[in-house]
């Protein structure tokens, strides 16, 4: 069973530290009693060190824990290799985004833009989740967390046989969403 938890990236990485920390308690907590046998992670090392961090809360939590761990994002090398978005790409596409947005308010346009721009990140996102699928392919662990993005679990939600569920489909592979974590449910 791969049990999928969603959580903002800045809470993920320890950037907000009293969130991190109530985040990091979390995982914890659900390690212990699911038992987890893997944890898996949406990071790669290139962006831990574009943040300035040498390792993950959640990697330092399983070394703790004895629990094998695995980053499953794509490096730089693997990212320019597989065509996938680099997060400043990404970043420029989703100011694009944001611009087109604000125009076609404004203007009273149609959203054709911002519906194409829309669909290169969707795109992007799907291949990054194929990524990550095949960084895990073949694993026997009983039972898996895998901490992504929230708004990848709401793709998986909504994808009805495509994209995330066709991959865990195509790996036999039963899945189940525990949480969308946010701002208000890590402060309550």
């Amino acid at each position: 069973m791969i049990y999928l938890l969603g959580i903002k990236h800045d809470i993920q990485l320890g950037l907000r530290p009293l969130l991190a920390d109530r985040f990091v308690e979390l995982v914890k907590e659900i390690i212990t009693r699911i038992p987890i046998e893997l944890v898996c992670e949406e990071v790669s090392i290139d962006v831990l060190k574009g943040v300035g961090i040498k390792t993950s809360p959640l990697e330092e939590l399983c070394k703790t824990l004895k629990v094998r761990y695995k980053a499953c994002d794509p490096t730089d090398k693997e990212r320019l290799a597989k065509k996938i978005l680099s997060p400043e790409e990404k970043l420029n596409i989703m100011q694009k985004l944001f611009e087109s947005f604000k125009a076609n308010i404004i203007n009273r346009k149609p959203a054709t833009e911002y519906q194409e721009l829309r669909k290169i990140l969707a795109k992007d996102d799907r291949k990054r989740e194929k990524f990550w699928f095949s960084k895990i392919k073949g694993e026997k662990s009983k039972n898996i967390l895998f901490i992504c993005g929230t708004g990848h679990i709401s793709s998986y939600r909504s994808s009805q046989g495509k994209g995330f569920d066709k991959m865990l489909k195509q790996n036999k592979w039963k899945a189940k969403t525990l949480a969308i974590l946010t701002e208000d449910n890590l402060s309550s």
